[in-house]
């Protein structure tokens, strides 16, 4: 009988078993049942038995983010053991009163972990000597094995990269826990495939791989130094493994439960059936409808809006209470006006999009092919010119019911527009990645014609209402600042406003006023303010309206010989422009969470709204509908709000958390597994999609939907699914809405403590010139802390997770009291302190040679490098260090400083020598890398090599190469990633992408290396560098 819940992480004891399925902990056995057995606020994860089966150890966050609970088989209750606050999880036990658990507290990297034991009966904690590790375990004779790095498994399937798991075995029968001295391993000679989860069972080893394709049970023989894989399983991954009596292991796969009999050297799956219950299955109210409005319109009379909230559509009336559902179906992501007033929906359908015109009677038709509908605009003649997922523009004729194709997919686009009439688009799009230019099409004649060069960065181009102009921004003003640090130059601002004339005898539209300016009104803001009653405001509007439809639209007479000629730039600084709309006399300019208006009557820039996400004009343009970080507003576009008046009517505030937004989470969560599969297969880097059936995985992953019943479940089906691609950097980057009770703020102190009786006794504060502990100034080692915020710490476990606001009252010695603000983390501290240790190595060594870090290829890796760079690169020799570098994409600036070749000095007569080039290395250098070093890390690697910039000293790279650009958020806000952009290197093409960069010399560090406090990678760098000058 198959399941009807999705069971993970299962242990058990003489035919008991324990699991979790969403957030409950589940007992069964073949005479009791199915029996929910604790309920949680969170998902537990990690489940493990104690030997004598009276306690279960689990990973939870009932208060925090990741520590410790146990809970006493017979009490039912989670009691917390450990207070990191996060990034820590259980591992196993070593005997019955003792929790063997990992946690990378105090270390400088994410992704280092050490191992430590538990007491559960005095909550002392021993380090297990092992240096950095994820798991252990004892085999009868208390010999341990230890896995070191994994990654992937069935979220990077088929992962050979630098991280693989490796299991080492120790050298030593009398491996002792607190003796360091006999801390040795020898790798086990697994290869280039993931080795993880080591298991015992009756002294054989188990562990987990995929090594064949698929991830089984596989075992491991000491003594012949042999494999063999024991499971069989052809479709989904073995997971969660863990012994169940003395002959047995437990493990799940598809959210079913296995029993594996090491004697038999059978498997068998559990039938286990029972009561399936979820309230995360339930149909709810959305709580908070403006985080997840996908698009908002305001109708030409500046009287409804519309508004698209988790795939359904509702308009409101402003000055009415109430609201409308107008379109329900799933997915309906996009909502505006047309001309008339009447509301238009489009809602997702993969591949397709559904139009439904909600005139007095309702009209749907599907446009078939025409992929993610991305940017949309309607003209005079209700045509929709859209922009897809590939960069394609439609047109969808809601009239006719037909769409066509007018541009196939290339380049992006940056903006586009309708002339008045409708018969024309004016539209930017990218000829590379500095360059856009911009173009016209013309329905009748269906030509596109280039209007400006493809010299500038030309874009968000807008036809004035009057047809007679086309303005928009162009970064054509390159003057250049000195960076303040450095020796370089950079283009600090470059966009401004710019027209083109549709005619020949049109004159620049910005000279006009440039001239008959009046200099003493050069401080007059404003005119003097007219006070208009509600009443006439209404009646001017009402008036205006009528004037609008009676209007007839004259054609827009564009001649096209010499237009590239008729460019007049605008005397407006050049800034941080990004979008610009031509209304009736004015430009409204957009920059820096800002919205600016250009009056051509009164020419100057002026300031309308200061705090904007996001804006949309009517279909008219005479009305704006924008967003903030909380609310939706309108207003007549063009004209400043009246901040000071916030009521509903006169402010245009709209209100939409009234709008009740029902959810049913199970059709959200079908419609969710099938976009995230649509998704990867139109944006995967490479169209065979790595030669997997993707089709077929569409199928084999809805199956499961049936048994999941929550959204973190789904979470783990999506990771899988992608995880199938076998390529990096495919994510479940947002959880979606997760049902995750919101923890304590948790802050640090950056000091290492002794429990005493009245408090906690510092034993030592940590502190570096870059990054010091919140205590440096006001404490001292042997200081007490007594008190955290009122709560005196006499009976206290720790005293972090009191350190719970963003200003605290500790008391010390029970007599002095001083206020801190805590650390969020140690990361920062503990980094500082790694590089601090660095230098003073090779100090020591030699004050010749340089040293600089860098923790990854974004914003902070550069400053780090920088930081250091700029006065170790005029030493004799330079270590540069890409170890746990976490990539991004800036390795091309870090490359440009590293490359340039010294070739001359300029000497003054009074001072110091300086370089020519500016700021390029003195001598040697040697890089760095480990097996952490990945991503844009990998191609920094890779490119030291290839530029010859000196030997490359290390292991191997993590090698995931294949880079994103998340952007597609699901229905409920989750967003996974997709792999879009592969990297070819000249002569050896994709060879990077899950196989990482060999260094030039091998160096690891091993577990004693670690325990001793040695870093034979760095000695190496320093005696080769010592060699060569």
């Amino acid at each position: 009988m198959s399941l009807n819940q999705y069971y993970r992480c299962p242990v058990g004891f003489q035919g008991k078993i324990y699991m979790v399925s969403h957030e409950t902990l589940w007992s069964w056995s073949k005479e009791n049942g199915l029996n929910r057995w604790a309920m949680l606020q969170n998902t537990a994860i990690d489940l493990s038995l104690s030997p004598n089966g009276k306690h279960l150890a689990f990973t939870g966050s009932e208060d925090s983010k990741s520590d410790v609970y146990i809970i006493d088989i017979n009490s039912h209750k989670p009691i917390r053991k450990t207070f990191y606050g996060g990034s820590t999880y259980v591992v196993g036990w070593l005997d019955n009163d003792n929790i063997i658990y990992a946690t990378n507290y105090e270390l400088p990297f994410k992704n280092q972990f050490q191992l430590f034991v538990l007491n559960i009966k005095d909550d002392s904690t021993t380090k297990i000597p092992c240096g950095h590790a994820g798991f252990i375990a004892y085999d009868g004779k208390n010999k341990p094995v230890i896995q070191r790095f994994g990654y992937g498994y069935s979220n990077w399937r088929g992962y050979k990269g630098g991280t693989v798991g490796d299991l080492w075995i120790a050298s030593s029968d009398k491996f002792n826990l607190k003796n360091s001295s006999n801390a040795n391993f020898i790798k086990l000679p697994f290869e280039n495939s993931n080795a993880l989860s080591p298991l015992w069972v009756k002294d054989r080893l188990f562990f987990l791989s995929d090594c064949d394709g698929i991830g089984n049970i596989y075992e491991y023989n000491v003594d012949e130094k042999s494999w063999k894989q024991q499971t069989n399983h052809d479709d989904f991954y073995a997971r969660g493994i863990s012994k169940y009596d003395e002959d047995k292991i437990l493990y799940s796969k598809a959210g079913d439960i296995y029993c594996f009999n090491v004697e038999t050297g059978k498997d068998e799956k559990l039938d286990i059936e029972g009561p399936s219950y979820s309230f995360e299955q339930d149909k709810f109210y959305n709580e908070s409808n403006y985080e997840l409005i996908t698009s908002g319109d305001v109708n030409n009379k500046g009287s409804e809006v519309s508004c698209a909230i988790r795939g359904k559509v509702f308009s409101k009336a402003l000055w009415n209470k109430g609201h409308k559902l107008r379109n329900g179906n799933i997915r309906c992501r996009i909502a505006f006006w047309n001309k008339d007033n009447i509301l238009v929906t489009i809602q997702d359908n993969e591949n397709d999009s559904i139009i439904t015109y909600h005139d007095k009677e309702e009209s749907k038709f599907k446009v078939e092919g025409i992929g993610r509908i991305e940017k949309y605009i309607i003209s005079e003649n209700n045509i929709i010119a859209t922009i897809n997922n590939r960069n394609e523009m439609w047109l969808i004729d809601i009239d006719k019911k037909n769409a066509e194709k007018i541009l196939d997919n290339g380049n992006k686009f940056r903006g586009f527009d309708w002339s008045p009439d409708g018969k024309w688009i004016v539209y930017s799009r990218m000829i590379c990645s500095s360059i856009s230019s911009l173009f016209l099409y013309n329905l009748d004649s269906k030509k596109h014609t280039q209007i400006t060069p493809s010299e500038f960065k030309d874009a968000s181009p807008s036809f004035d209402p009057k047809g007679k102009y086309i303005y928009f921004l162009s970064f054509r003003d390159l003057k250049t600042e000195f960076d303040p640090m450095s020796f370089n130059l950079y283009f600090k601002h470059g966009a401004k406003p710019y027209a083109i004339s549709l005619e020949k005898d049109s004159k620049d539209p910005f000279v006009d006023w440039m001239n008959v300016k009046d200099e003493d009104d050069e401080d007059d803001d404003l005119e003097d303010e007219v006070v208009i009653s509600d009443e006439n405001k209404e009646a001017k509007a009402a008036e205006s309206d009528k004037k609008d439809d009676e209007e007839e639209i004259e054609p827009t007479k564009i001649d096209l010989d010499g237009i590239e000629l008729r460019t007049f730039a605008s005397s407006i600084k050049p800034g941080k422009y990004h979008k610009l709309i031509a209304i009736e006399d004015k430009l409204l300019i957009s920059h820096d969470k800002k919205l600016d208006v250009f009056n051509f009557q009164n020419p100057k820039l002026e300031n309308i709204v200061s705090d904007m996400t996001s804006y949309k004009l009517s279909q008219n343009k005479k009305w704006i509908i924008y967003a903030n970080e909380e609310k939706l507003r309108i207003g007549q576009a063009g004209s400043k709000f009246e901040e000071n008046d916030t009521s509903h009517k006169k402010g245009g505030w709209v209100a939409v958390d009234d709008i009740e937004v029902e959810i049913d989470p199970s059709e959200e969560w079908t419609q969710i597994l099938n976009e995230v599969w649509w998704l990867t297969k139109e944006h995967f880097w490479e169209s065979s999609m790595n030669n997997i059936d993707w089709d077929s995985m569409k199928s084999k992953y809805q199956s499961l939907v049936k048994k999941i019943k929550s959204r973190n479940e789904l979470n783990s089906i999506i990771a899988d699914m992608i995880g199938e691609l076998k390529t990096s950097h495919a994510y479940v980057l947002e959880k979606g809405d997760v049902f995750e009770p919101e923890h304590r703020f948790h802050g640090y102190l950056g000091a290492k403590f002794t429990k005493v009786e009245t408090g906690f006794k510092i034993d030592e504060i940590y502190y570096n010139k870059n990054c010091k502990s919140p205590l440096h100034l006001n404490a001292k080692a042997g200081d007490i802390v007594t008190s955290v915020n009122g709560h005196d710490m006499n009976n206290k476990k720790d005293v972090h997770i009191y350190l719970n606001k963003e200003n605290n009252s500790i008391i010390l010695n029970n007599d002095k009291e001083i206020y801190i603000k805590p650390m969020k983390s140690w990361s920062e501290l503990s980094y500082h302190r790694w590089i601090e240790k660095n230098v003073s190595i090779i100090k020591n060594r030699s004050d010749k040679i340089g040293y600089v870090h860098i923790p990854d290829m974004v914003e902070n890796g550069f400053q780090e490098f920088y930081r250091r760079y700029i006065f170790e690169h005029r030493k004799d020799a330079l270590v540069v260090d890409a170890r746990y570098n976490s990539g991004g994409f800036l390795s091309s600036l870090i490359l440009d400083k590293l490359q340039r070749r010294r070739s001359a000095y300029s000497i003054p007569r009074h001072g110091t020598k300086d370089p020519y080039p500016d700021e390029s290395p003195s001598g040697p250098m040697i890089l760095l890398c480990n097996e952490y070093t990945g991503s844009d890390g990998d191609i920094f690697t890779r490119m030291f090599k290839e530029l010859k910039l000196g030997p490359v000293i290390g292991k191997r790279t993590w090698g995931g190469v294949v880079g994103i650009c998340p952007r597609y958020y699901l229905i409920d806000g989750g967003l996974t990633s997709q792999p879009e952009y592969g990297i070819s290197m000249n002569g050896t093409g994709l060879d990077m992408e899950n196989n990482g960069v060999e260094p030039d010399v091998e160096v690891g560090i091993f577990p004693q290396d670690f325990e001793n406090n040695h870093d034979p990678q760095l000695e190496y760098a320093i005696d080769l560098l010592l060699e060569k000058i």
